[in-house]
């Protein structure tokens, strides 16, 4: 046991050595393979920081490329611009070019050659523009031509004519005179115009400030504008137009009517103090016979309370409030008539603006737009009849506020009558003074038929 037990010993003692000889070996190869690792993590370290630097340079280079081409793609986009810009103008030009010789083809009465190309433009442009200078040339100096020319009864007159320009014309012959285009090259002699002036430019001797009819082309018609009178603008209104008129004349009408019945009720204001005077001092019979002579609401108010006499607060109190409900009707009388004409004739007009616009608008649909003359009728209407509306109703407006101020002063000078006898109805009597006796009228019909 001894022994196995030494040699147990032995063997275990040695064991550790070789396991420390293996761990050594393992160790170092180990380390080896560590150092073999570092050194290729060294080498790719260096070749990635290789690579990173070539493809920072290239990432630079591209950079500055791509510079390059964004300043160059702004520099096209510039001259795409100017090309677009410079193409349009071309456009532009061209139609100006066209635009103009046919305007010189159609207004100088020249045939220019046509085409497409450069050089035949040049040519026709160079000849309308000759055309024009002999025109301007032209239109500077007085011809004379042998013409002949119409009178207002359609008669025919030959003699001499005279052109000032291309924009007014005398004829000389046996009746002279201006002379206006009446379309396709004719001329009609304007009555009682120009007579004297047109012989003494036959006569050489042209007076400094010439009487002219000037006109754009001599081969269009020339139509005067009517003189423009009520008359023409009532009738440029229509039917609308006289409905507005003819309500303005009954609103001043009845306004007069008004201001005359107002007038007519203002009166008396004299006959009115006269009477206070005499109920203050107690003398009701005498204030009873002024207001009963004297014209006015007031006296009449005043004269359906005096014979109540003074000691009846209670019933003057009723018969004066009688006497206004009388007296009101007529200070009341076409104020709301009045005021109702000056509302009514803005929407009248209105209504005339929406029915002259609805012909204008059937006119275009049915003709176009191409001759104003045929759209004047509905425009004219459409304005006319709201300046109607608005004429009317304004002054009539004033007039009917201004009548009701004075309808409402004169009611107030009818209460202050009848306060004026109502206050002084129990007032003592003086003691110096002996009071008459109160009127023994007190008939109702009778008071009611002089009120």
């Amino acid at each position: 046991m001894t022994a196995l037990l030494l040699a147990l010993l032995s063997t275990a003692h040695a064991e550790p050595t070789e396991l420390e000889q293996a761990y050594q070996r393992e160790f170092a190869y180990l380390q080896e393979e560590k150092r073999s690792l570092r050194q290729r993590l060294d080498g790719v370290g260096a070749e990635e920081a290789q690579r990173t630097s070539v493809a920072e340079a290239e990432l630079a280079k591209l950079q500055g490329q791509l510079l390059a081409l964004r300043g160059q793609r702004e520099t096209l986009d510039e001259q795409l611009s100017s090309a677009l810009r410079d193409a349009d103008g071309v456009s532009e030009a061209q139609e100006l070019l066209e635009s103009t010789l046919f305007q010189a083809q159609s207004s100088l009465g020249v045939e220019l050659p046509e085409g497409d190309e450069p050089q035949v433009q040049a040519q026709a442009l160079r000849q309308a523009y000759t055309a024009g200078a002999e025109q301007v040339r032209r239109a500077g100096q007085v011809r004379s031509t042998e013409g002949s020319w119409f009178r207002s009864d359609g008669t025919t007159v030959s003699g001499q004519v005279l052109r000032v320009g291309s924009i007014g014309a005398y004829g000389v012959g046996p009746t002279s005179g201006l002379l206006v285009p009446v379309g396709e090259g004719r001329l009609q002699l304007l009555d009682g115009a120009g007579s004297s002036v047109a012989e003494a430019i036959a006569a050489g001797n042209a007076p400094p400030t010439l009487d002219l009819f000037l006109f754009e082309d001599a081969s269009k018609r020339v139509e005067q504008a009517p003189e423009k009178t009520w008359w023409t603008t009532l009738q440029a209104g229509g039917i609308v137009g006289f409905v507005i008129v003819a309500l303005g004349l009954v609103a001043w009408l009845l306004a007069a009517v008004r201001a005359a019945t107002l007038w007519l009720a203002s009166r008396g204001r004299d006959a009115v103090q006269a009477a206070v005077g005499h109920l203050d001092t107690h003398r009701w019979g005498k204030a009873d016979e002024i207001v009963r002579s004297a014209p006015g609401a007031a006296p009449r108010v005043m004269a359906a309370l005096l014979p109540l006499g003074p000691h009846s607060r209670k019933r003057l109190e009723d018969r004066a409030s009688e006497a206004l409900l009388l007296e009101t009707p007529s200070l009341d009388r076409f104020g709301g008539a009045i005021l109702v004409i000056a509302a009514i004739a803005p929407l009248l007009g209105l209504l005339g603006t929406v029915t002259g616009m609805i012909g204008t608008f059937e006119i275009i649909t049915e003709f176009g737009t191409g001759d104003p003359r045929m759209l004047s009728g509905g425009i004219s209407e459409a304005l006319v009849t709201t300046q109607l509306g608005l004429i009317v109703a304004i002054p009539t407006l004033l007039i009917g506020n201004l009548l009701d101020r004075s309808a409402e002063r004169t009611l107030g000078q009818l209460e202050l009558a009848a306060l004026s006898v109502i206050n002084r109805a129990e007032l003592p009597s003086a003691p110096s003074l002996s009071p008459e006796p109160a009127l023994p009228r007190d008939d109702v019909a009778e008071v009611g038929a002089h009120a």
